[in-house]
């Protein structure tokens, strides 16, 4: 199989970040800016994109040449994740499968000004998730007081939680030629590659991804993985990187 882990596009507190870099007066579940939702279209677009006729000169169109021929796309229950899958799931006529287990470090949570303390919010309701994404199918069962609804995630629970991702991903999927697209966030890919290579604590390095960046994964069918191309975002215009 292969997957294409997608960052999602700009969000509020994206924005917020790179205008004051700070995170005072973040949101606990953003949406995305303009530019966000700019950058959603056009990688709904890119991964739409066929050229059956391109010629390949490496094993495995390893660049996608020929295009991606997605064949499932999972979501974190997140607004800025579902919002950048939703362009994808309807160029590609395909449902969104929400996967829990993507999701952001940390959580659904705010912080308290004065104390600093993080606090874990709700988050949405399967209702409202259902409402604004009716391609949207549950994994699993989901909290009808809102997805989240837990403390703040302490950091040691990440690696593992990414861990059982790959576990569940390999389960369903390995040994196929299903070509995954999941819409999830920057420092969950770093959670996710750490558990990939077999890691199970944060080592000092951080890798970095834009905003819609693209990371595509083959994982053999013994299990072990290929790293193909990290954070391709060549088929964005260069002033809506970000």
């Amino acid at each position: 199989m292969q997957i294409y882990f997608i960052r999602h596009g700009q969000s509020c507190n994206n924005r917020l970040w790179t205008e004051n870099g700070s995170e005072r007066g973040r949101s606990e579940d953003p949406l995305l800016t303009d530019l966000g939702m700019k950058q959603a279209q056009k990688v709904a677009a890119f991964l739409a994109g066929e050229h059956p006729e391109a010629p390949i000169y490496l094993p495995r169109d390893m660049q996608n040449a020929r295009g991606f021929g997605i064949t499932h796309i999972y979501s974190s229950l997140m607004w800025r994740a579902l919002t950048t899958a939703s362009y994808s799931a309807e160029r590609l006529d395909l449902p969104i499968f929400g996967l829990e287990g993507i999701h952001e470090g940390g959580g659904i949570y705010l912080e308290n000004e004065q104390t600093g303390e993080l606090a874990g919010q709700p988050g949405k309701t399967p209702q409202e998730l259902l409402a604004d994404f009716p391609r949207l199918q549950f994994t699993a069962e989901v909290n009808s007081a809102g997805w989240w609804s837990r403390p703040f995630e302490p950091a040691e629970n990440r690696i593992p939680r990414a861990r059982g991702v790959i576990e569940w991903l390999i389960e369903h999927h390995n040994g196929s030629d299903a070509r995954i697209a999941i819409f999830s966030h920057g420092a969950f890919f770093n959670y996710f590659f750490n558990a990939l290579i077999g890691l199970t604590h944060r080592p000092p390095f951080w890798m970095e991804m834009n905003n819609c960046g693209m990371t595509r994964f083959d994982i053999n069918p013994d299990g072990t993985a290929n790293l193909i191309y990290h954070n391709r975002v060549d088929y964005l215009p260069s002033d809506w990187i970000s």
